[in-house]
């Protein structure tokens, strides 16, 4: 997605989902979007969906699966 940096940060609504999906990992745990699992077409990486999840300011439900 977009990012903007600015002053040393960088922002974004991506920026800010990604924070919201990290607060649902364990430890241990790699979570990602499914847009991700897409790009990972054909890798070694395997993935376990966790369901859609609601994430404050996204209107839609987000697909999170865990990388094994």
């Amino acid at each position: 997605g977009h990012v903007i940096e600015a002053n040393d940060q960088v922002i974004g609504s991506v920026v800010n989902m990604a924070s919201r999906i990290c607060s649902l990992a364990e430890a241990g745990e790699i979570l990602v979007t499914e847009s991700v699992v897409r790009l990972s077409a054909g890798s070694q990486h395997n993935f376990q969906e966790r369901g859609p999840v609601h994430l404050k300011g996204l209107s839609e439900a987000a697909r999170i699966y865990e990388v094994f």
